[in-house]
């Protein structure tokens, strides 16, 4: 399932993938302490989560942070009952109580999110995904796509992850961007891309429409909008 989160909040971290990430892991945690421990203390770090998120705002960069145009609305979505079960129930104890975040350094301020709705995402085999970023830093992504070009790349991608490209529809080199891991800032060169596939399994095809696909896929890259095309006559 796919749920809808209104963020009413005039600024925004500049690192908002962070501040996002942030508030996706107070929400289960509160919602579900022993998933909470599951996914971060028991698991790799590294690991993949069964989930994906995405936030969707409008603002003007101010130092640290952004003043808020639109309010931020962040889209979270998986096929896992448990998480999604303990997402849920987060966010209502936070619309309640607030969640307090960090600005920038010396600057503190609180939102209540408040849950717009939950729905099915389509399954389609056409993807658009607005920040798809490949493993760039992966020593053996990176050794095998020596020389290639980025169509290239994103195809041998696709096929190793169990799909086969039948058409790039869209491919866009968008401006590199910087992401906080693990205290390490990494500068991302995330991709705007529309691709057509074939899965090996219904299941491959909906664990990545609802889970993401490609690199820091469930720290708010490589979310999935499925595409239904019209048929042309």
């Amino acid at each position: 399932m796919e749920v809808k989160v209104l963020l009413s909040q005039d600024l925004i971290p500049k690192f908002y993938r962070n501040y996002a990430l942030s508030l996706v892991k107070e929400a289960i945690k509160l919602g579900n302490k022993a998933v909470y421990i599951r996914l971060y203390e028991t698991e790799k770090v590294v690991e993949k989560k069964p989930f994906n998120f995405e936030i969707f705002f409008k603002g003007t960069p101010t130092g640290d942070f952004y003043l808020v145009d639109k309010k931020p609305i962040l889209k979270f979505s998986t096929t896992n009952g448990e998480i999604l079960s303990a997402f849920i129930k987060g966010v209502l104890v936070l619309s309640k109580r607030g969640y307090e975040f960090y600005i920038s350094e010396h600057l503190k301020d609180k939102v209540k999110p408040k849950l717009l709705g939950m729905e099915k995402k389509i399954i389609s085999n056409t993807l658009f995904i607005p920040n798809f970023l490949l493993p760039e830093s992966a020593k053996d992504f990176k050794e095998k796509t020596k020389g290639m070009r980025l169509e290239e790349k994103v195809k041998f991608y696709f096929e190793s992850q169990g799909f086969k490209v039948l058409e790039i529809l869209r491919l866009k080199q968008k401006r590199p961007v910087k992401h906080k891991f693990r205290d390490i800032i990494l500068m991302v060169n995330p991709i705007e891309l529309e691709i057509k596939v074939s899965a090996e399994s219904k299941d491959k095809l909906l664990d990545a429409v609802y889970n993401g696909i490609g690199w820091f896929s469930s720290q708010g890259f490589g979310y999935i909008k499925p595409v239904l095309r019209a048929v042309k006559v």
